[in-house]
């Protein structure tokens, strides 16, 4: 895929379905959006990029190294590294790599493109007589482990040039000594392995410069076999800790972070350049409010609803609205077509009418084409709506989906925005529920919050773009349409091209005329009935 005729959506679906393999389908949540790093269950790779295929290739590099974070780095103990998170680090991502080679090998390549073009660009960083003495450590090795257990095109270079300035240093032996245990680091099983590596790295190197000129002369073969000896217990204890009490590698913590000598260790972690070359193009600090973000929808706990007519009202107004339905639905409308046509294979009876003048010799071809839709019913929440604008709105989406899921082919979820944690969605119904199981979802929302129309667009298009039906339509009802009406025409035709109609309820006097569906309302006492029309309109379209 092309990124010069790709859009946000096509990139959000080729990006999830290949993440979402290598994950292999696992319950790991992928948000387009943030800032790129993992929490251990959520991969955030920030705002979708479109403007170029340089970029496609790293956020697609990016999110597979973070993928396979989520799959293979316990988390638990990473947190609590303090000063040895950069060393732990640096260790863990090769391993990570080597072990994302092993699994799925074309995801090497997105790495190897990613990083050589970053260097091409000037954004590796690099080392030089000024590089800080526990910089230097965590980039020789990095570079050192990722030639031996990779071998990128470009890494020897970077490799050996690293090499060089420690060796200057430290001393050859050292390097060995220290290199021997990175090794074993990197090709262990488990993220407490390493951590226990690395403290041991961190010791020797601690030690090691504090003994300045009276370093051990000792050959490298001997040092390698001592490093190793001297390294296995630590597989052993790994599991909860590594044999020193929290004091002590406390200590050790603020030792190491000495010899950073003031140096931010964000400035020399590969993964972190990749926010500083999105912030460097002049985007959002804060990628998740991008126009092009997409946000995942959660389900969070409503409070419970203490209207006690809530049920009774949407009851009352679903019988109006099926009655009327029901008629509608008897029309030719959202029903099988039958479409005939005459075929490519002769028709062995037929020929015998040759001698008559019978032309009709081909076989006749019937099918029936199913119409089918997804929907994904967007209901704003937003601190402008008013509680009864809020709970009409409620109501109508309730309404809505009960509809939609009694209709031959037709299913619906719902989601309100913005969610209850910040940069989502809420997730009120999905699409294999029955509508009257989550009535009390509808009747639990409240006024909360700004209203990000377009991310909630972007969401809702990526929620649907997986979905098998025919057609993809978002129903949405809104009040924010005035404050984003420039972007918002500009990603109506976006996700017109990607297939994705609109179907908008605008609330307000002054609501633009943006979607090509869209019907406003100056108050809620009209909702119901417009809303009801709007729904009749959709259904008379037929998929292509």
């Amino acid at each position: 895929m092309r990124v010069e005729t790709c859009n946000t959506i096509n990139v959000y679906k080729a990006v999830n379905s290949i993440l979402a393999s290598l994950a292999n389908y696992k319950d790991i949540q992928i948000v387009f959006g943030g800032v790129p790093s993992t929490n251990g269950k959520t991969v955030y790779l920030g705002e979708p990029p479109t403007h170029s295929q340089d970029a496609l290739d790293a956020y697609l590099a990016h999110g597979t190294h973070e993928i396979h974070h989520v799959l293979f780095t316990d988390f638990t103990n990473v947190s609590k590294l303090g000063g040895l998170h950069p060393l732990v680090n640096a260790l863990e991502d090769v391993r990570i790599d080597a072990i994302g080679y092993r699994k799925t090998p074309g995801t090497y390549f997105w790495r190897e493109t990613y990083l050589e073009r970053m260097l091409k660009r000037g954004r590796l960083p690099e080392v030089n007589e000024k590089t800080s003495p526990a910089k230097l450590l965590c980039l020789s090795l990095y570079w050192h482990m990722t030639d031996k257990t990779l071998g990128y095109s470009f890494t020897h270079m970077l490799s050996q040039s690293s090499q060089n300035e420690f060796i200057r240093r430290f001393g050859e032996d050292l390097y060995e000594e220290l290199s021997a245990l990175a090794y074993s680091a990197v090709t262990s099983e488990s993220t407490d392995e390493v951590i226990a590596y690395a403290k041991l790295i961190a010791e020797r190197f601690i030690k090691e410069l504090s003994l300045g000129k009276n370093r051990r002369k000792t050959s490298g073969n001997s040092v390698k076999k001592q490093a190793e000896q001297e390294a296995v217990p630590a597989k052993n204890t790994s599991s909860n800790s590594t044999g020193s009490d929290a004091a002590a590698d406390r200590k050790l913590e603020q030792k190491f972070t000495e010899l950073f000598e003031g140096e931010n260790p964000d400035q020399f972690d590969i993964h972190k350049l990749l926010e500083q070359e999105s912030r460097s193009k002049g985007k959002s600090p804060d990628l998740a409010q991008g126009s092009n973000s997409i946000w995942p929808a959660v389900r969070s706990e409503l409070t419970q609803s203490i209207d006690e007519h809530f049920v009774q009202d949407l009851e009352q107004y679903e019988i109006t609205a099926s009655a009327r339905f029901r008629k509608f639905l008897n029309s030719n409308v959202m029903r099988p077509r039958h479409l005939s046509r005459r075929g490519k294979q002769l028709s062995t009876p037929a020929l015998a009418g040759l001698m008559v003048g019978e032309d009709r010799i081909f076989t006749t071809e019937d099918t029936v084409k199913q119409p089918s839709a997804a929907f994904a019913v967007l209901i704003d929440r937003s601190g402008s709506m008013d509680k009864r604008t809020m709970r009409t709105a409620a109501i109508c989406g309730a309404v809505l989906c009960r509809l939609i899921d009694r209709v031959s082919g037709c299913r619906a979820s719902a989601y309100a925005f913005p969610g209850m944690e910040r940069n989502t969605l809420l997730e009120i119904k999905r699409f294999d529920e029955r509508s009257e199981s989550v009535t009390d979802r509808f009747a639990g929302i409240r006024s909360f919050g700004y209203t990000p129309v377009c991310q909630s667009l972007n969401s809702a298009a990526a929620i649907l773009s997986n979905r098998k039906e025919r057609r993809k339509i978002i129903f949405m009802l809104t009040d924010g349409l005035c404050s984003e009406e420039e972007l918002l025409k500009e990603r109506s035709k976006v996700l017109t091209n990607a297939g994705i109609e609109v179907v908008c309820l605008g609330i307000g006097r002054l609501s633009p005329l943006i979607f090509d569906l869209q019907k406003n309302i100056e108050d809620a006492f009209d909702m119901q009935e417009a809303l009801y029309e709007l729904l009749e309109a959709t259904m008379k379209k037929h998929a292509d």
